[in-house]
């Protein structure tokens, strides 16, 4: 069988000649959009957003349904402050496209400009640096809680310590005495809150089926957290739902 080799010269011509074509239609396998967002970036860039944004305005115009339109026009309208049209244009961009590379992007976009709420943090979940307590459900006037705070009380005061940080702004909690306690010889509790030493909160004397007293004190810059139930022979006193709220 004859065999025919191509000399190496024609070879090479012949990858050069389908390399060109190849790059010559790469413009064709662009959209309408494309030439609007590669200026539209440029301009971004160089933080010329008012002339990004009337490009990116024309791409979403000659592309309606181009991903990577939308989201720069989202992008972009962040830049201006617009951030109502901003999410518009980014949750349309994640519409067009939901698994792609823009709908990524377009969703951490979307996080930063979405306003956050305050998180809480309940003392269940944190370690005190001083006292007993325990965590579970307790019944005050009627009602259950589940994250309750059982101390047992003394003359000289109960403490239990956080170590917050600095980092909270508000301490909140319902306390009282639990409803039905067996060993309860009507003895009243008092329930106080200081942070660094100052004395942030102090309740009214407290007895068995009361209406449960409301805490809710700033505790903006407190480093350390003292928690105090005041009563003699030792009466179980509940710190109903004890929780931190941090601001965003």
């Amino acid at each position: 069988m004859l065999r025919y080799r191509v000399p190496r010269m024609q070879l090479r011509a012949v990858v050069l000649i389908f390399i060109f074509l190849l790059v010559a239609a790469i413009p064709a396998l662009a959209g309408p959009a494309d030439p609007y967002i590669r200026r539209g970036i440029a301009h971004y860039n160089a933080k010329r957003y008012s002339e990004a944004l009337a490009e990116f305005q024309s791409a979403v115009r000659v592309e309606p349904r181009n991903d990577e339109a939308w989201a720069w026009l989202g992008i972009t309208y962040t830049a201006l402050g617009r951030n109502q049209e901003a999410l518009a244009a980014l949750r349309r961009s994640i519409e067009l496209n939901p698994d792609g590379r823009q709908a990524a992007n377009a969703k951490r976009w979307i996080d930063r400009l979405m306003p956050r709420g305050p998180t809480v943090v309940y003392l269940a979940d944190l370690r005190a640096v001083v006292g007993e307590r325990r965590f579970g459900q307790a019944q005050l006037f009627g009602k259950d809680y589940y994250k309750a705070m059982a101390t047992y009380t003394r003359d000289s005061g109960e403490v239990t310590v956080y170590n917050l940080g600095g980092q909270y702004s508000r301490f909140r909690a319902l306390v009282g005495m639990a409803d039905n306690y067996e060993f309860y010889n009507g003895t009243p509790v008092v329930f106080r809150v200081q942070g660094d030493g100052q004395l942030l909160y102090e309740s009214q004397p407290a007895r068995s089926g009361d209406v449960p007293q409301e805490v809710d004190v700033s505790v903006r810059g407190v480093t350390r957290l003292e928690l105090i139930s005041i009563a003699p022979y030792g009466p179980l006193a509940i710190w109903a739902d004890p929780r931190l709220i941090k601001e965003p």
